[in-house]
Parts: structure tokens; C-alpha cells; sequence
């Protein structure tokens, strides 16, 4: 967001997102209930991201999402996912319960990741023990490593 004064005094405020310019960053989403495919896919199809797959805890489902986007592989396990060197941003699509490990899982091994949940509290249980920016060997995450929302970023803080 930015403010832009114009030419006549007034303050033109930016407020839309803007579209990240390299468009070709894998991503892998986790989780494929109704919000993914309702939601995320279609939003990612239209804004040309590339989707490398899908996991999800019911093959079933996974496969289901996939079938409407040929160009993604529904994954067999969450490691799968996590491993694929295409992969490089983690959509933590799953409740929020569930968000915590698999955005530590995800920046163990160097992925950004995207949680859409609010989960301070989850997140709070694990500040001493196990935190995602810790497993980076940072007191603190970054954002290049790990982004999420606001409520994640406070918890994270030491």
C-alpha cells in the first residue's frame, strides 16, 4: 500500500495488491476442500501462477482438484509435495489446527508459505519449542521464508 499525493493536494491511495512480476514460482497447495477448489485454483488459474499440485489427507479429493487443472499432480503424501524441486511456495490450505507443522515442515525446507487461517494460538503453544523461523536459524521470521498472517508473524516473534 502507498500513499501518492496528485497533483491537486489530494492523496491518491494504492490499496490494490500487486501481482508479483516472475509468475513462474511452483506452487503446492495443501489441503483440497471446497475453498481450494472454489477459491484458490480459480484465482491462481486467472492470475497465471503456475500450480504444481495438490496434496490432501483423502487422495480422493486431490485427485478431484486435479481434474479440473491438468498442468497439477495430486501428491501421495505431504513429504512428496514438500520435496518436488518445483515447489517453492506452500498454500497451507487445511484448518487451522493443522497449519502450524506443515509451515514448519515447509520452512525447513526453504519454501515460502501461505496460510489463509488466523492460528495465534497454535502458533503461541509452539514459540519456545519448535518454531519455523528457529528451524531457518533465525529468531525472526522472514518473509522470504515464511509469510503469514499478521497473528502468525507477533507469535513468532521472540
Amino acid at each position: 500500500m502507498s500513499l501518492n499525493p496528485s497533483n491537486d493536494g489530494r492523496l491518491d491511495l494504492e490499496y490494490k495488491p500487486r501481482s508479483p512480476e516472475d509468475r513462474t514460482r511452483g506452487i503446492g497447495i495443501v489441503g483440497a476442500g471446497e475453498i481450494v477448489t472454489s477459491a484458490h485454483l480459480p484465482a491462481y488459474r486467472m492470475a497465471g501462477f503456475r500450480v504444481i499440485g495438490i496434496y490432501d489427507k483423502d487422495p480422493a479429493k486431490a485427485e478431484a482438484a486435479v481434474r479440473e487443472n491438468p498442468s497439477a499432480r495430486a501428491f501421495p503424501s505431504l513429504e512428496a509435495l514438500l520435496e518436488h524441486p518445483d515447489v517453492q511456495i506452500v498454500d497451507i490450505a487445511v484448518p487451522a489446527r493443522f497449519q502450524p507443522e506443515i509451515a514448519l515442515e515447509a520452512a525447513r525446507r526453504g519454501s515460502m508459505c501461505c496460510a489463509r487461517s488466523l492460528w495465534p494460538k497454535a502458533m503461541a503453544k509452539r514459540k519456545r519449542s519448535s518454531m519455523p523461523a528457529r528451524a531457518m536459524g533465525s529468531r525472526r521470521p522472514s518473509t522470504s521464508r515464511c509469510a503469514g498472517p499478521p497473528a502468525f508473524r507477533r507469535a513468532t516473534r521472540s
